[in-house]
C-alpha cells in the first residue's frame, strides 16, 4: 500500500514538473528595418513561424528620431491559441498608448499568413522615414524558438488604418476619483469637455458650453446613426431649455433665470398647486360694490365677454395666467353666489306676500258666499210676501 502511494505521488509531481517544465516566458527586442521617406502604406510583420503558442503576449513600440520624432510607447497585448497549423483564438488590447509613436504607428490583430505563420502586422501611418524598436514578451505553455522571429521588411499595401487609443476590454473597478481633461478631479468622474455615453441606441452625449464658465452645459441625446434626438441644457446663461433634434432645434421648453417657463405643447399632471395668486375673498366683504345684472348685461351686449375677463382674442395674442385667471373665475363665481342668495331672499319675500294675498283672498270668498246667501234669503222672503 506504501508503496503504492509513494508511486502516484511521484507521478504526480512528475506531471507537474513536465506541465512546469512546458512553461515558456520569453522577451524578445528586435529592429525592424528603415520605413522609406515619403512612401505611405508600408507595412511590416513580425513572423513568430509555425508555433504553437497558448498564452499572452505584449508587443510594445517605441523609436527615436530620423525623418520624424517617434518616441513614446505604444504597446498592445493578445491572447493567442495557437497549434501547428492553426489559429483557435486571437484578441486584443491597448494598454498603453501615448507619445508620438502612438499616432503614426499601428499594431495590427494576430492572424495567420499564407504559409500558416503567426503574424502580426505593423502599419505605419505616416510617410516619413522611420525605424521602430520592437520588445515582445509573455508566456507560453509550449516553448518554441524566439530565434526564429524575424521582421520582415516593410513593403507598399494600400491601407485604412487608424491608430489605436487605448483600450481594456476586461472588467475594472476604479476606487479613487477619474478625471478626464483634468488634473486633479473633484468626483468620482470629472470630465473637462464633451462625454459621450453609448450602448447600442440611443447614444447619450454631454455639451460642454466654453462660452459660459467652461462647464458640461447640456445633454444631447442621439440615434445610433449621431441624428439628434432631444437636448436640455443650457442654451444662453439666462435661460435653460428642451429642444427637439440640436440645442438650438425646436424648443418644447423654455425655463428663464427669472422662473417664467414657456411650454410648447400639451401639459399633463396629477396635480398643480399655484401659491402666489391672492383669493377672491373680497367679494364678500360689506364694502364690495356687485355689479348689477343689468349692468352685466350691457356690458355682454357690447363686449361679448363678461367683466373682468380678457377676451377670446387677448387669450389667443396674450395667453393666459393660469393663477391670475383661476381667481378671475373665483371671482366670478362668488358674484353669482351673491346673485342667487339676494335672489333666493326676494323669492322667499315673494312667498310670504303671496300667503297673505292667498288668505285675504279666502276672506273675501267667505264674504262673497255670505252676500249671496243673504241675497237669496230675501229673495225668497219677498216671494213669499208676494
Amino acid at each position: 500500500m506504501k508503496t503504492t502511494i509513494k508511486i502516484a505521488v511521484i507521478a504526480m509531481m512528475g506531471i507537474f514538473l513536465n506541465l512546469n517544465a512546458q512553461s515558456h516566458h520569453f522577451e524578445i527586442t528586435k529592429s525592424s528595418s528603415y520605413f522609406q521617406n515619403d512612401s505611405p502604406n508600408q507595412v511590416a510583420y513580425i513572423d513568430f513561424g509555425d508555433v504553437k503558442f497558448w498564452g499572452y503576449m505584449e508587443v510594445t513600440l517605441t523609436g527615436s528620431w530620423n525623418h520624424q520624432n517617434t518616441i513614446g510607447k505604444y504597446t498592445k497585448r493578445y491572447e493567442i491559441g495557437k497549434n501547428v497549423g492553426r489559429l483557435y483564438r486571437a484578441t486584443s488590447e491597448v494598454p498603453t498608448s501615448f507619445g508620438l509613436v502612438s499616432s503614426q504607428w499601428k499594431l495590427g490583430e494576430a492572424v495567420l499568413n499564407d504559409h500558416n505563420h503567426l503574424v502580426i502586422p505593423i502599419y505605419h501611418l505616416v510617410s516619413t522615414g522611420n525605424k521602430i524598436t520592437i520588445n515582445i514578451k509573455g508566456v507560453s505553455t509550449s516553448s518554441f524558438n524566439t530565434e526564429q522571429v524575424k521582421i520582415t521588411d516593410p513593403t507598399t499595401i494600400n491601407n485604412s488604418e487608424k491608430r489605436d487609443y487605448i483600450t481594456l476590454k476586461n472588467q475594472m473597478s476604479v476606487l479613487g476619483k477619474v478625471g478626464v481633461g483634468i488634473v486633479e478631479p473633484h468626483e468620482q468622474l470629472h470630465v473637462d469637455g464633451n462625454g459621450i455615453f453609448q450602448n447600442y441606441s440611443p447614444l447619450l452625449k454631454l455639451r460642454r458650453n466654453t462660452d459660459t464658465g467652461g462647464f458640461i452645459q447640456g445633454i444631447q441625446t442621439q440615434f445610433k446613426d449621431g441624428t439628434p434626438n432631444f437636448y436640455f441644457g443650457n442654451l444662453h446663461s439666462e435661460q435653460w431649455i428642451i429642444s427637439k433634434g440640436e440645442y438650438n432645434g425646436s424648443r418644447l421648453l423654455t425655463v428663464k433665470s427669472n422662473g417664467n417657463a414657456a411650454l410648447n405643447g400639451k401639459f399633463e399632471a396629477k396635480e398643480i398647486k399655484v401659491t402666489t395668486s391672492p383669493t377672491a375673498d373680497f367679494v364678500f366683504e360689506e364694502d364690495y360694490k356687485l355689479p348689477t345684472l343689468k349692468s352685466i348685461e350691457k356690458h355682454i351686449k357690447e363686449k361679448k365677454h363678461l367683466p373682468d375677463i380678457a377676451s377670446a382674442k387677448e387669450m389667443e395674442k396674450t395667453g393666459v395666467n393660469v393663477g391670475d385667471f383661476q381667481i378671475q373665475l373665483l371671482q366670478k363665481i362668488e358674484e353669482l353666489t351673491l346673485y342667487t342668495i339676494a335672489q333666493e331672499r326676494e323669492i322667499q319675500e315673494l312667498k310670504k306676500g303671496n300667503s297673505k294675498i292667498d288668505k285675504q283672498q279666502k276672506e273675501i270668498n267667505a264674504q262673497k258666499k255670505e252676500i249671496d246667501e243673504l241675497k237669496a234669503l230675501v229673495q225668497k222672503l219677498l216671494k213669499e210676501k208676494n
